[in-house]
């Protein structure tokens, strides 16, 4: 057991509960030792007795976790002090802490991330945001980007992903940093593209894309080009990525939205490998013009099951990756097995059908938020 972690005293919160364990059961022995032993007389009686309340009294209280009480600074670090490698409890210790004592709160943040805690970064975030300490942050995150282990980026790329709001300026910077230990990884150079998106810095969303890596990334960051007017940007980016049919539909919806209906036909019925994504678009298209008879005729294969991909190139559960149009692909939970342990994709068809539009599958075809 030590005597402080990452900056964090935590001798003296061992101290105190104990103490309160003692007072606890000191006065559980006491009350009920002494009411026997003033009814009944006997010591041979009191004992038993006290000892029983005791056992009974310190039960109760561990069962109601009243003692250190849950959720507060004493009990994250008496935590901390009987497991100093959990930076979960560092960072809320910290962050509780910092309520109280902001100066204290911040070294021992810093510490933590300078000894490979990830969790650390979100508090220390909100802390120094709190202070309009906003450069002195950003310089924080290029220096954690150059000293921090793969494993640790990973983590830190996570913590923004699942801050509210979502800090997409923080997450580039540490995906940013695992490029460039990975520069041939063309889903780590896609997602960080649409990380750049997502911050507004568009044309770095341009320039990290690639043309091989993860669709889904690709797509979400041309949703954003044309909600930013950008749309012939976004058309060419989709254009690029067309080698995977999943980014058809958001293409073809995109041409429609400018009243380019003729030209979208013609891209589809000219595809080299008209698959489920490519038919099921001709499908709606057809529908949504009056063209019944036609739209009958064409024959759709059956969806293909997605790519089981993580947004770091491992396994992982991952749903429909051509829906994009709505909102940014994030984690829903990450395996303990960072790299290769990927993510689960909280995608999802969420449009309803393959790019956003109406219902099932006959939704391929645009609409949505395209």
């Amino acid at each position: 057991m030590r005597g402080s972690v990452a900056g964090i005293r935590v001798w003296t919160s061992v101290l105190l509960v104990w103490f309160m364990w003692a007072a606890v059961t000191a006065g559980a022995f006491a009350l009920a030792a002494g009411l026997v032993l003033r009814f009944a007389g006997s010591w041979g009686w009191a004992v038993p007795a006290g000892l029983v309340a005791a056992a009974v009294v310190c039960g109760m209280i561990e069962d109601a976790e009243l003692i250190p009480r849950r959720e507060t600074g004493l009990a994250y670090r008496y935590a901390l002090a009987r497991k100093s490698a959990d930076w979960y409890r560092h960072a809320r210790a910290a962050e509780l802490l910092g309520r109280r004592r902001p100066r204290v709160a911040e070294r021992a943040l810093r510490q933590g991330l300078a000894e490979g805690s990830a969790e650390a970064y979100v508090p220390l975030a909100r802390l120094l945001e709190k202070q309009d300490r906003g450069d002195e942050l950003a310089a924080i995150r290029a220096e954690v980007a150059v000293a921090a282990g793969v494993q640790q980026l990973q983590a830190l790329v996570l913590q923004c992903d699942r801050r509210i709001p979502r800090d997409y300026r923080a997450a580039a910077d540490f995906q940013a940093a695992l490029v460039e230990r990975d520069s041939g990884n063309a889903r780590l150079r896609d997602y960080l593209g649409m990380l750049l998106a997502e911050s507004g810095d568009f044309d770095g969303a341009l320039a990290a894309h690639t043309e091989v890596g993860a669709i889904e990334f690709r797509i979400r960051t041309a949703h954003l080009l044309r909600n930013a007017f950008r749309a012939e940007e976004a058309e060419a980016l989709l254009r690029a990525s067309t080698a995977d049919t999943r980014a058809i539909p958001p293409l073809v919806a995109l041409m429609r939205a400018q009243g380019r209906l003729y030209e979208a036909e013609n891209l589809l019925r000219e595809h080299p490998e008209p698959d489920h994504y490519v038919l099921v678009t001709l499908w709606t298209l057809l529908r949504e013009s009056g063209r019944e008879q036609e739209a009958q005729e064409v024959k759709v294969p059956p969806k293909p099951i997605p790519p089981q991909r993580s947004r770091y190139g491992g396994g992982s559960d991952f749903t429909s990756a051509d829906d994009l149009g709505g909102s940014s692909p994030t984690y829903s939970s990450v395996s303990s097995g960072g790299y290769g342990g990927g993510a689960h994709y909280g995608g999802g068809d969420s449009g309803g059908g393959d790019s956003g539009g109406g219902g099932g599958d006959s939704g391929g075809g645009g609409g949505g938020d395209w």
